[in-house]
């Protein structure tokens, strides 16, 4: 499917479009490809969900217990998170970009029903 058409499509309503949480972070580390808004978005979840694994598990030595646990509770919660908003963005970015696209098409990153 060409993108004048995946456009028109998805647009009305005629497909639905599935993006491969998994491989969808791995288009952000092509260069130049990604809008750099949509980089330094998954760029900060992802060093929330990094740096709060490190203070987490730095608190176990200087404070109760329980804040520890919860800091490294909510810093795991980055990571599903981070998968999901690397989903949505490259949607969003299929949809204004014809490249981007292409390339997630060819990754299998976008599947069209």
């Amino acid at each position: 499917m060409d993108y004048i058409e995946f456009i028109t499509k998805y647009n009305s309503n005629e497909i639905s479009v599935d993006i491969d949480k998994k491989r969808a972070g791995l288009m952000y580390k092509q260069p130049d490809l990604m809008p750099e808004d949509l980089k330094a978005k998954q760029s900060m979840i992802r060093n929330v969900g990094f740096g709060g694994l490190v203070i987490g598990a730095a608190l176990f030595f200087f404070s109760p217990w329980w804040l520890a646990t919860g800091v490294l509770a909510l810093s795991l919660l980055a990571f599903p998170q981070a998968q999901k908003t690397a989903a949505q963005g490259i949607l969003r970015a299929s949809l204004t970009n014809p490249d981007i696209y292409e390339t997630a098409l060819q990754n299998q990153v976008i599947r069209i029903k």
